[in-house]
């Protein structure tokens, strides 16, 4: 049997981004690539499966349409420059996972 995976990649890259933060390349960002990668390649093997989905969250938020009060009583956090830096270089990393890598993988290539 080959099963499809259904992944949900920001939820996936948030998990990654606490465990692999300082990870760099050539003076870039790249842990949350790195490790997004390596955990795609574990799941297709653990589940022995080259069908995969690949699921992002959008900018549009539906819920504060049909609900204006969405989330109205989350209190924003004081974000320092360091961690605006950080969370820079997570957006970029997921929008080179959406826009570069995902098109050029092969994924029946990567498993064994």
């Amino acid at each position: 049997m080959n099963p499809w995976l259904l992944l949900d990649v920001n939820f996936l890259c948030h998990r990654i981004r606490y465990t692999m933060p300082a990870l760099t390349y050539d003076g870039k960002a790249t842990g949350i690539i790195y490790g997004f990668l390596q955990t795609v390649l574990y799941l297709q093997k653990q589940f022995e499966s080259n069908r995969v989905v690949f699921c992002f969250d959008s900018r549009y938020n539906i819920r504060t349409d049909l609900l204006p009060t969405y989330k109205a009583n989350r209190k924003r956090e004081f974000v320092d420059e360091t961690e605006h830096l950080f969370i820079k270089d997570f957006r970029q990393q997921i929008a080179m996972l959406r826009t570069k890598y995902f098109f050029k993988l092969d994924m029946k290539a990567t498993i064994s």
